[in-house]
């Protein structure tokens, strides 16, 4: 008698261990995502891209590629933009920036409107397909509002604000 006791304790200690392990086991997969180098990364680039508008931003510097001393737009001001942006992405990054002017609405209500603001493609990259092929994409956002008083249309004269879409991506296949 005393023999089966120590025989169904040693078993009852075996389930015991296996359903504490089998719980650990489950605990593990639903903490930590599938690829964690793929979470990293793409909060990496989330950082990388927010930093590279901030530093463009920096000393009145948009203002001056963007806005003349009158503050009316330039004429190619987008090629100043890529320069600097292609200067400062690292090697192995691809992006995409596409600006939009922040406009009040015409209605009685306090709505926005977005209007597209460059007029020539800002990237260093040709197709949209490297994107697609990209494991890692980001889309950053920024507001900037210009410190100049700018003259954007014959109508309009203020501050101007300004949103960027940023899309960075590493190369490199799925």
């Amino acid at each position: 008698m005393r023999k089966r006791k120590s025989i169904i304790r040693t078993i009852e200690s075996f389930a015991s261990i296996l359903i504490i392990l089998s719980a650990f086991v489950i605990a593990y997969y639903l903490v930590i995502p599938e690829n964690a180098y793929i979470v990293r990364l793409q909060s990496d680039l989330n950082k990388q891209g927010y930093n590279m508008l901030q530093a463009v931003t920096l000393n009145n510097a948009l203002d001056n590629i963007i806005f003349d001393a009158n503050g009316n737009v330039k004429q190619g001001w987008e090629m100043q933009f890529k320069v600097l942006f292609d200067s400062m992405i690292p090697q192995g990054l691809i992006y995409n920036v596409t600006v939009y002017k922040v406009m009040r609405t015409t209605t009685s209500e306090n709505w926005v409107q977005l209007q597209p603001f460059n007029t020539v493609k800002i990237s260093n990259t040709d197709s949209e397909d490297t994107f697609l092929k990209s494991a890692e994409v980001v889309l950053v956002t920024y507001f900037y509002t210009s410190k100049v008083q700018t003259a954007i249309s014959p109508t309009e004269k203020g501050l101007c604000t300004l949103l960027f879409y940023l899309r960075l991506a590493k190369l490199g296949g799925v």
